[in-house]
């Protein structure tokens, strides 16, 4: 049966959003079913009138459409809305989403169609170029995805102003966040697991003051250590443990609180015989004819003279 579609716009992988599997799936599941037409619908016994582009839904109803626990459900919905792509209002029965720019993606006035259908041409195509290479053309200067709708992902080690990275989690590293993770990143220098170091990082963030000098420092210092552990065949820590840990704590705080020496202990002074061992000895020596006086006995045979003396007396 024929359901309808929607326009799926190929600069939305620009975003760097499809490397989040939760979030992607998440976004692609509210495009899929938010409204196309206003229509209304009741909630509660109260009717709620929705516009284009707008879902009324639960956390309850997300978890299991998306198959994650109502925190990841909350935790999502707010990266979608800190990135632009959507807001949220929630109330005491359901929470209402509104994708932006929705008119603009998805709508059917959206592109050179509109202008043409009021006798205007559009603005930016020549007077030369007709039919539908023109047309396309055209739509692809006018609807061209924005910021917004589709936040840039920044590149490893970017410094320049409004730079975001993504965590694993989907959250946010920015300003002084991210330059600041950055910096780490480069110090501790092993270039595996930066998502997750990332997250660990945010739940760091923000430091207090001076913290941020031992971090480095401890993260330089682990770096050099990592060649004489792999050498010995040991795994090296990941930024994401060695962060979560706080193992930049274990590190001096200051240049001049050097680890102390440590000195050699001095060797023992031999020692004599230990009296136990030399007792335990002398009872089993003592204990081997023991044996034969028992085989003897249990034989019926002659008792020696010792043990009949006894005896007899």
């Amino acid at each position: 049966m024929h359901r309808g579609y929607i326009k799926f716009w190929r600069k939305a992988f620009d975003s760097g959003m499809h490397r989040n599997h939760k979030l992607w799936a998440a976004w692609t599941w509210i495009l899929a079913h938010a409204a196309y037409r206003p229509y209304s619908v009741y909630c509660g016994g109260r009717r709620v009138a929705l516009s284009p582009g707008q879902l009324l839904t639960g956390r309850s109803r997300l978890a299991a459409e998306w198959n994650m626990s109502e925190r990841s459900v909350r935790t999502v919905l707010a990266a979608l809305a800190a990135d632009g792509c959507l807001t949220v209002r929630p109330s005491s029965r359901y929470s209402l989403l509104t994708v932006t720019n929705w008119e603009l993606y998805q709508g059917r006035e959206a592109g050179p169609a509109s202008g043409e259908r009021s006798g205007r041409r559009p603005a930016g195509v020549r007077q030369g170029t007709t039919g539908k290479e023109g047309e396309e053309g055209q739509q692809e200067k006018q609807m061209k995805p924005s910021a917004a709708a589709f936040p840039p992902r920044a590149a490893p080690g970017a410094r320049e102003a409004g730079a975001v990275y993504r965590s694993g989690r989907g959250r946010r590293l920015t300003g002084a966040a991210l330059e600041a993770f950055e910096a780490f990143w480069e110090a501790f220098s092993y270039k595996r697991g930066k998502a997750e170091a990332a997250d660990a990082w945010l739940d760091l963030w923000p430091l207090p003051g001076g913290t941020l000098e031992r971090v480095l420092r401890a993260a330089r210092s682990e770096a050099g250590q990592r060649p004489a552990l792999l050498a010995r065949g040991r795994t090296p820590k990941m930024a994401q443990g060695w962060l979560a840990g706080r193992r930049f704590e274990d590190e001096p705080s200051g240049p001049d609180e050097a680890p102390a020496a440590v000195t050699p202990a001095a060797p023992a002074a031999p020692r004599g015989p230990d009296p136990f061992l030399a007792s335990l000895a002398e009872a089993r020596r003592r204990a081997v004819p023991m044996p034969e006086r028992l085989r003897r006995l249990a034989r019926g045979g002659d008792v020696p003279a010792s043990t009949a003396g006894g005896e007899g007396a």
